[in-house]
């Protein structure tokens, strides 16, 4: 079994690789030339990603505490908005005597952050999958792969050359997917 240090080094082997199968397709496709430096940047990323990701499952792994921080604090950030957005309806209901509307606003905006934070906090660690259980399935892999795909070359994320750069970032998810599973010796599995 792998720690994080491990699975950043297969994670960085994996962008070798791909990039090799990146640069290798010029010999079919000479056309990507001018994308190659694209495709093997954002790759490289993904494949990063998707070195990391099985371990989201265990609770004090480097990837699962980043994506409880960051998904925390979207979950602030999505519940302040909301507040932010129902602003105009509070403020003509909300009528606390010498307060401004805009302190209660702000006093609630930031609560609503808080507890948005922590809400999802509690969820995530309620619902975390057991280490290495779905989130170890090449089957995940895959679906993930698939949705990066059918994103990408369905101008999901509105980039001009997403038919380009759609087969090459789910071949990078998979080689990062494909590197931890190595790593924790469940490739046979």
């Amino acid at each position: 079994m792998t720690d994080f240090e491990g699975h950043k080094r297969l994670g960085y082997y994996a962008i070798g690789i791909y990039s090799l199968v990146a640069i290798s397709s010029l010999g079919v496709y000479p056309s990507l030339l001018s994308h190659i430096p694209g495709i093997i940047g954002l790759g490289s990323i993904i494949v990063l990603a998707g070195a990391f990701f099985p371990d989201i499952d265990h609770h004090a792994s480097i990837p699962h505490k980043k994506f409880k921080q960051g998904m925390s604090l979207i979950g602030g950030i999505l519940l302040a908005t909301g507040v932010i957005a129902l602003s105009p309806y509070l403020q003509s209901r909300i009528s606390i005597s010498q307060l401004p509307n805009e302190c209660i606003i702000a006093v609630a905006t930031v609560a609503s952050f808080i507890i948005g934070n922590k809400a999802v906090s509690v969820l995530i660690t309620r619902f975390r999958p057991k280490h290495r259980g779905i989130t170890h399935k090449k089957t995940t892999g895959l679906i993930i792969a698939s949705i990066i795909y059918v994103s990408v070359s369905t101008q999901g994320i509105n980039l001009p050359v997403s038919d380009t750069y759609a087969p090459f970032l789910a071949i990078a998810w998979i080689s990062g997917f494909l590197s931890h599973l190595y790593g924790d010796n469940m490739l046979s599995s």
